[in-house]
């Protein structure tokens, strides 16, 4: 167990050990990288479904008559 605090120590410098609760740099980043990745297939899916209905209704959508 100490040869692998050691090495960590060796690899990661003051980072190596960070407390309870905390994360290195490079594992907030990827977090954060994470959570940006699921936010824009979320979006990329709502833009694929409203392209599907506007392919369906080239009116718009409205049932109403147009105006002219």
């Amino acid at each position: 167990m100490l040869y692998r605090w050691v090495d960590e120590y060796r690899t990661y410098g003051a980072e190596a050990f960070v407390g309870k609760g905390h994360q290195k740099a490079a594992d907030t980043e990827l977090r954060k990288f994470q959570k940006e990745n699921e936010r824009l297939k979320m979006e990329n899916e709502i833009l694929k479904k409203a392209a599907a209905y506007f392919a369906k209704h080239p009116d718009g959508g409205s049932n109403s008559p147009k105006r002219g």
